[in-house]
C-alpha cells in the first residue's frame, strides 16, 4: 500500500516544509490508479473518474503555480514543470475517459510524460553528483 510511504514522509519531513504538499499531491495520484486499476479489473465505466483526473490535473496545476511563486530552490523550477507536463495529461486522459478526446492524442501526451517526469530523473540520478541536472 502507498499509504505508510506518506505517512512516514510527512512524519520526517524529508522535503522540508513542502513536505505535507508533495504527499499529498501523491496520494491524490495514488487514490486515482488505485481507483482506475479497480475499475478496469471489474471492466467497470470509466466516465465518471474523468472528472476526477480533470481535478486532479487542475490540483497539480495549482501545485505547480505553488512551487514556482514561493521562491523555492532552482530544483522546483524543474518539479515544477514535471507538475505541468501531469496537468496537461491528466486533464486530456480525463477528457479521454468521458469520450471527448482523440486516444492517440493521450497516448502521445502520456508517452512524453512517463518519459520526461519518470524516465529522465532517473537517469539524472544515477549520474555523480554534481552532474545531476536539476536535482
Amino acid at each position: 500500500m502507498w499509504w505508510p510511504f506518506l505517512i512516514a514522509m510527512i512524519s520526517n519531513e524529508g522535503l522540508g516544509p513542502i513536505t505535507n504538499f508533495v504527499a499529498g499531491l501523491a496520494g491524490m495520484y495514488a487514490f486515482f490508479f488505485m481507483v482506475l486499476g479497480i475499475l478496469e479489473i471489474f471492466s467497470l465505466p470509466k466516465k465518471s473518474l474523468g472528472g476526477i483526473a480533470i481535478l486532479i490535473g487542475w490540483l497539480t496545476f495549482a501545485y505547480a503555480l505553488f512551487w514556482l511563486l514561493n521562491g523555492l530552490k532552482v530544483s522546483w523550477v524543474y518539479h515544477a514543470s514535471i507538475a505541468f507536463v501531469w496537468f496537461v495529461a491528466m486533464n486530456l486522459a480525463g477528457l479521454l475517459m468521458q469520450g471527448k478526446m482523440n486516444e492517440k492524442l493521450v497516448g502521445w501526451v502520456v508517452t512524453f510524460a512517463a518519459l520526461y517526469t519518470f524516465a529522465i530523473p532517473a537517469i539524472l540520478w544515477s549520474l555523480p553528483a554534481g552532474m545531476q541536472g536539476p536535482f
